[in-house]
């Protein structure tokens, strides 16, 4: 099974700062994506603190097995899920212990999602409202619980969606990174399968665009990164009150190509390989490799066309704390990224993570759940 990757990130239309952050790490198949908060407090601080964190725990565990847990594991957990909570237990000691010894980042705080596969198999973590999601057979699931203080209502039914849509309490959480020394954190196990699509969101999505259209985007959407910047557009076109940040994944076949035909093809039946300068058969070709004097077209520290070599995701690693008017992202790609740097501004004050808004979807109407 492949996966197909893309991160987008954008200011959206209102605010002037982008506290989130996300990060796309190809060779430990680990996405991770954080919403800061705490206003004068520097959420992005805090956002980018939580992604950096994990990616280094899950990197050094991943080198060294015998990294040491941050708290007790789970029985009922696989290795690699025992791990990522490690990670994001070990982010809020970080943020906590930050805003602490920092007066002026008393109140910062994060939430986090964050996806790692192996083959088939996905540890997904979370804390806050960030959500994750999962589509298969034109079926959307949510796979995370917000851990908000509306949603806490919702659950014990003092309040129906439609109420929660339009409160003005829907950004205040009950659960996010740094704001106490320990964290509960949701830990959840499953299957891929080939055809899936995953959605890694901040709020900044799920407060202005529907599930169904959500569904309808991942579902019809050509490519990871066609969805992600249609998800992105659809949030700043019904507003952009917020930051918005997506990464989609999505579970593809193996190629039925040539390579995989000859994998299971016995040795006898292929064809001999050409020996240098002849033919397959390993008779001299008759013609020459390269005419004498002739020099090869590579240039130095290039390709063989002269073109320079691109640099890896890998060598591009970044945390993302994206910024820009409304329509211009910050982009990661599995093969591609780009640079995006903070911006200071004046933010607002304590656990509510921007000023309350209501969501475009109770302005429309439109239920939680559909």
């Amino acid at each position: 099974m492949r996966i197909d990757a893309s991160a987008r990130t954008d200011l959206g239309c209102v605010r002037r700062n982008n506290e989130d952050a996300f990060h796309i790490e190809p060779e430990l198949d680990l996405y991770v994506l954080s919403d800061g908060m705490g206003g004068q407090a520097h959420g992005e601080i805090a956002s980018a603190m939580a992604v950096e964190t994990v990616l280094e725990h899950c990197r050094e565990a991943n080198s060294d097995h015998a990294t040491t847990l941050f708290g007790n594991g789970r029985a009922d957990l696989c290795e690699r899920s025992n791990r990522l909570m490690s990670a994001v237990r070990l982010a809020n000691r970080r943020i906590f212990d930050s805003a602490e010894q920092n007066p002026a980042q008393e109140g910062m705080g994060a939430t986090i999602v964050a996806a790692w596969l192996d083959d088939r198999r996905m540890s997904l973590a979370h804390v806050g409202d960030s959500r994750a999601y999962l589509l298969r057979a034109g079926s959307l699931e949510q796979l995370t619980a917000d851990h908000s203080l509306v949603a806490e209502h919702v659950r014990r039914g003092t309040m129906t969606p439609q109420e929660a849509e339009a409160s003005l309490l829907q950004n205040i959480l009950v659960r996010a990174l740094g704001t106490q020394d320990h964290v509960e954190v949701d830990m959840d196990e499953q299957i891929l399968l080939e055809g899936d699509a995953l959605l890694l969101c901040s709020d900044g999505l799920t407060h202005m665009v529907t599930d169904a259209e959500i569904a309808s985007t991942l579902a019809t959407s050509k490519s990871a990164q066609a969805a992600a910047e249609r998800l992105i557009e659809l949030a700043n076109r019904y507003g952009g009150v917020d930051n918005v940040t997506v990464i989609v994944l999505r579970a593809l076949p193996e190629p039925a190509g040539l390579v995989a035909r000859l994998r299971g093809r016995p040795k006898s039946s292929r064809k001999p390989s050409r020996k240098p300068g002849g033919r397959p058969d390993g008779k001299p070709s008759g013609k020459p490799d390269s005419k004498p004097g002739s020099k090869p077209d590579s240039k130095p520290g290039g390709k063989p066309d002269g073109k320079k070599p691109s640099p890896s995701l890998r060598e591009n690693s970044r945390i993302f704390v994206g910024r820009g008017s409304c329509g211009e992202s910050a982009r990661a790609d599995r093969t591609i990224s780009h640079d995006i740097n903070p911006a200071n501004s004046e933010r607002l004050h304590s656990l509510r993570k921007k000023a309350p808004t209501p969501s475009f979807r109770a302005k429309r109407g439109i239920p939680l759940e559909l």
